[in-house]
């Protein structure tokens, strides 16, 4: 297993965005951090209860606040290192400020 990460830039897109849009990436713990320059709160979501994959700040399972002086709260954490659960990070969505980042970092299995 590898420490893996990547930056996520937030787009104006209504229901938000998936935070990759490859279905091939998983990850076995998986956190998500607002980047120390963003102004607003991050929504975080996947499959509502329509069945609908989408996060908004309506419609959401997680709100991560935005950073106070710079400082961003602690990265919120996705999975359990106890358990063997992979998370499809396309299942993940996000909503916030457009052109603001998110930082995603996750264990995944070594690539052949």
């Amino acid at each position: 297993m590898r420490l893996r990460h990547l930056v996520v830039t937030l787009s104006a897109a209504a229901a938000g965005q998936p935070l990759t849009t490859d279905r091939a990436i998983v990850g076995y713990y998986v956190s998500i951090q607002q980047a120390p320059a963003n102004t607003g709160a991050l929504f975080v979501g996947g499959f509502n209860s329509l069945g609908q994959q989408m996060a908004s700040s309506t419609d959401y399972g997680i709100t991560i606040p935005a950073p106070v002086t710079g400082t961003p709260p602690p990265p919120y954490p996705i999975g359990n290192w106890h358990q063997a659960m992979q998370v499809c990070l396309n299942d993940i969505w996000v909503k916030g400020t457009t052109a603001e980042k998110v930082t995603v970092s996750y264990w995944a299995p070594d690539k052949a």
